[in-house]
């Protein structure tokens, strides 16, 4: 079974730096130009566990990170 992510956002830069600090310990992130993040689907059990408010915009598989990365180096800023 595939892995699966979550597309999810912060409120302030202080709650997106918690967030990122305690997840990045534990596995891997991808920060997106729009100010998303991609996390591992346990990660928000995680946030959830620490109190960290975050809101998840979708949840998406492999595939989906994927092509979501291609499309921005096909786009570059």
């Amino acid at each position: 079974m595939a892995m699966k992510f979550a597309k999810v956002e912060f409120p302030t830069k202080k709650d997106s730096a918690a967030a990122l600090y305690g997840l990045m310990r534990r596995g891997k992130v991808t920060g997106l130009r729009d100010g998303t993040f991609l996390v591992p689907l346990p990660g928000l059990k995680w946030l959830n566990d620490n109190g960290i408010p975050h809101t998840v915009l979708q949840q998406v598989n492999q595939d989906d990170v994927t092509q979501t990365l291609r499309d921005l180096l096909a786009h570059p800023v």
